[in-house]
């Protein structure tokens, strides 16, 4: 009978809730520091009966096992430790962008409709002076809408850049953790 010599592997587990849109971002990340992606379950579905502070239907939820013997352990959690903290200012950064699109306008856009709608109301019943006013703040309102959303690109423009100098701190994180694998 021959028998064959399996070595004994001691696996340690990691569960992650990731965006939809930063899967890929995600396994690459944690499989630069020795992790293995096993697979990616839906959160919030009938698949499991976690529940979840980000609860969000476009979360995923991705499992790694990594072996608990992998050499330079401690390197490879601090530059891990770094990457999460850079994945967190991304996402945190991403939200802030899109927020700030669109918050002010919505305002504005709502300020002048109401005016305008106002406006039209008074100019009917024949009260001329207050519904001239009103057009005026419903054109002043959605001007600012533009203005605002000028600006706003300007802004996000900027959060674009602070994305990049994570993403950067990322990528240098990956490359010390591959040399520490190899």
């Amino acid at each position: 009978m021959n028998e064959t010599s399996k070595s004994y592997i001691e696996w340690e587990y990691h569960d992650i809730n990731v965006p939809r849109y930063q899967i890929n971002l995600y396994k690459d990340c944690y499989e630069n520091f020795g992790w293995f992606f096993i697979e990616e379950m839906k959160i919030g579905g009938n698949v499991h009966n976690e529940v979840s502070v980000e609860n969000d239907k476009d979360q995923l939820k991705l499992k790694f096992k990594r072996n608990r013997n992998i050499e330079n352990k401690n390197e490879l959690n601090r530059l891990q430790a770094e990457c999460e903290v850079a994945l967190k200012e991304i996402k945190r950064l991403e939200g802030k962008k899109s927020a700030a699109e669109i918050g002010p306008l919505i305002g504005f856009g709502a300020i002048g409709m109401i005016s305008l709608v106002a406006s039209i109301f008074n100019l009917i019943s024949t009260s001329f002076g207050r519904g001239f006013f009103l057009l005026i703040i419903s054109l002043i309102s959605w001007f600012l809408a533009y203005y605002s959303f000028n600006r706003q690109k300007r802004y996000a423009n900027a959060m674009t850049l602070k994305i990049h100098e994570q993403l950067e701190i990322l990528y240098h994180s990956y490359s010390l953790a591959n040399q520490g694998l190899s």
